[in-house]
């Protein structure tokens, strides 16, 4: 699970359902009654046509084109296998849902669409659905609802005392001390003569020494040719991009193959390494309404994976052939 952002996980097991209701892309109770169970979840059930038509909508919701990978089957499985986890363990702790929040939330459904209740059946209709199988569909929903609510967002908490005392305390990060030779790709039909020329000069340098005249030699780079090559300390982020990764994974000493950045090729010598301190700007308050909003996102994610992976071992999941 990508675990960069909670809502880009969490968005696929709470909204789905939602979404299937809003667009009625649902299936009737007859279907559901003898349509084949491709998975159980502790008390819940999950057919094929269940699957299918959750696959169709969130493909659409996305607005992607052409054939569905099985991949994208495979994450909208694992969202209803999770939501059926919730919803067990919601039945279980004794969450309810009334007629009167079902009530509620389909006449909430039904304005929002500006129909009338016989406009609604009508709807129902043409997708095989009656209003007894709509109304369970909704009462499930709730139900979800509910157990986010209570299992997940109330034990995610943030404190903002807290918050502010990790984003100020000092911090550790390292720099590396970098020297290069320069080579620049002034049009695009010379990309391989200097692509070559930078190969062939990188071939030529067995030592430091040698990397030094060959800068005097070779570099383009004006600012610091005449300082052989220095470009200075450096944290990871500040460099171009396509030398983030080379530079901090070299040894120290070591002289890299050559490099396409952005603006041309680079013959990088790693020539020194050191951890640096530092306070980070307090600036919080001016951040705060993002860092805070960011932090509840983590909190939430850590809350749902660490509850998932409880009731994965607390209801059986059985895959049907």
């Amino acid at each position: 699970m990508n675990k960069t952002y909670f809502f880009m996980y969490f968005n696929k097991i709470y909204f789905l359902a939602a979404l299937l209701l809003l667009t009625f892309a649902t299936y009737s109770f007859a279907d559901q009654v003898y349509d084949k169970v491709i998975v159980s979840v502790g008390s819940q059930a999950i057919t094929q046509r269940q699957l299918d038509k959750s696959v169709e909508v969130a493909w659409a919701s996305q607005q992607k084109k052409g054939k569905i990978p099985p991949s994208f089957k495979r994450e909208v499985l694992q969202s209803l296998i999770n939501k059926n986890l919730l919803l067990n363990y919601a039945t279980d702790r004794g969450l309810k849902v009334s007629i009167a929040q079902v009530t509620a939330k389909i006449n909430e459904i039904r304005k929002a669409r500006r129909l009338t209740m016989q406009q609604l059946i009508s709807e129902l209709k043409k997708e095989d659905l009656n209003l007894y199988a709509f109304q369970q569909q909704v009462r499930e929903n709730i139900l979800y609802e509910q157990a986010v609510q209570f299992f997940i967002l109330a034990h995610a908490n943030v404190s903002e005392a807290e918050l502010r005392k990790q984003y100020e305390q000092p911090k550790k990060t390292t720099e590396r001390h970098i020297r290069h030779i320069f080579f620049a790709v002034p049009s695009p039909d010379q990309e391989e003569a200097v692509r070559e020329k930078a190969q062939k000069v990188y071939e030529s340098i067995s030592s430091i020494s040698q990397f030094n005249k060959a800068v005097l030699t070779y570099s383009e780079d004006k600012a610091t040719k005449n300082q052989q090559g220095d470009l200075g300390y450096h944290v990871k982020e500040d460099l171009l991009k396509a030398l983030q990764a080379p530079v901090f994974a070299a040894k120290l000493k070591m002289i890299l193959k050559p490099i396409r950045s952005q603006v041309g090729y680079h013959i990088v010598l790693v020539d020194g390494s050191k951890e640096i301190i530092f306070k980070t700007r307090t600036d919080f308050d001016l951040k705060k309404q993002a860092l805070m909003q960011q932090a509840s996102i983590q909190a939430r994610q850590k809350r749902l994976d660490t509850l998932l992976r409880r009731l994965k071992s607390e209801y059986l999941i059985e895959y049907k052939e």
